[in-house]
């Protein structure tokens, strides 16, 4: 982050964050990271990075996911944006089409998702809220 200070700086005035701020935050061993920490980090490894968040249980919510969805319409459904706010990091274009490394969000905690089969990353996320790779 402070290699690349102008694209960090950029970075955190579009989240509305302090770059000096979330510079703290990075260095600090006992703060969860967040957005700028997940995108450093797909800078640091030359990696992207897809966040996955838990889908919604309310059937109000346009966001809501039954249980019992078709393979289909949830494709359907991821495609449109209608299956949350599922992110993408990627730190060097260059890097946007190796093999990602997955994080599920569940609100507050970030945890790393492991493959369970030969292609894990059946659903790549369609929001890319930092859209200002290198």
């Amino acid at each position: 982050m402070i290699n690349i200070r102008d694209y960090f700086e950029g970075l955190c005035k579009l989240l509305h964050y302090s770059y000096e701020e979330q510079l703290k935050r990075t260095a600090r061993d006992t703060i969860w990271g967040g957005e700028v920490q997940i995108q450093a980090l797909s800078i640091a490894l030359f990696h992207p990075i897809y966040s996955y968040m838990q889908f919604n249980s309310d059937p109000k919510n346009r966001h809501y996911i039954s249980s019992s969805i078709k393979l289909q319409e949830l494709v359907d459904r991821f495609i449109k944006g209608t299956a949350g706010g599922h992110l993408k990091y990627i730190g060097y274009k260059s890097d946007m089409n190796k093999l990602g490394f997955c994080l599920y969000y569940n609100g507050i905690h970030y945890d790393a998702l492991l493959p369970f089969q030969d292609n894990p990353q059946q659903f790549l996320p369609h929001f890319d809220l930092i859209n200002m790779s290198l």
